[in-house]
C-alpha cells in the first residue's frame, strides 16, 4: 500500500479552483466617516468651552471636576450635541474645580 501525502494548502488551492474562487479579490476601500474637524477646546473659568469650525457631525465640551473637600471626580457634559461653528460650554458644580476637559464626539 502506497501513502501519498498531498499539503493542506494545495488541496485548498485546488479546491478554491475548481469552486470558481481563483478570481483575485478587489479591495473596496471604506466611505469616510463624518466627523468634527479643526476643532479646539480650553478651560473657560470654572468649566470648559469646545468648538469645531467644519467637518460634519456633531461634538460638546465635557469637564472632570474635583471636588474641594476630596472625593471622587465629578464628570459633567451638556445634555445635547452641538451643531460644526457653535461653541460648546460646560461648567463644574459649586464646591469643585476643574481637574480636565476635553470634546465627545459624534459622526451622526
Amino acid at each position: 500500500m502506497t501513502n501519498i501525502r498531498v499539503p493542506v494548502a494545495a488541496i485548498g488551492m485546488a479546491a478554491a479552483a475548481v469552486l470558481g474562487a481563483s478570481a483575485p479579490a478587489v479591495a473596496v476601500p471604506a466611505a469616510p466617516i463624518p466627523w468634527p474637524e479643526n476643532c479646539t477646546d480650553a478651560q473657560n473659568g470654572n468649566g470648559w468651552t469646545a468648538q469645531c469650525t467644519s467637518g460634519t457631525g456633531r461634538y460638546k465640551a465635557t469637564v472632570i471636576c474635583t471636588p474641594l473637600g476630596g472625593g471622587p471626580d465629578v464628570f459633567r457634559e451638556p445634555g445635547s450635541w452641538t451643531a460644526i461653528g457653535e461653541a460648546s460650554y460646560v461648567f463644574c458644580p459649586p464646591l469643585t474645580s476643574v481637574r480636565d476637559g476635553g470634546i465627545l464626539s459624534t459622526g451622526t
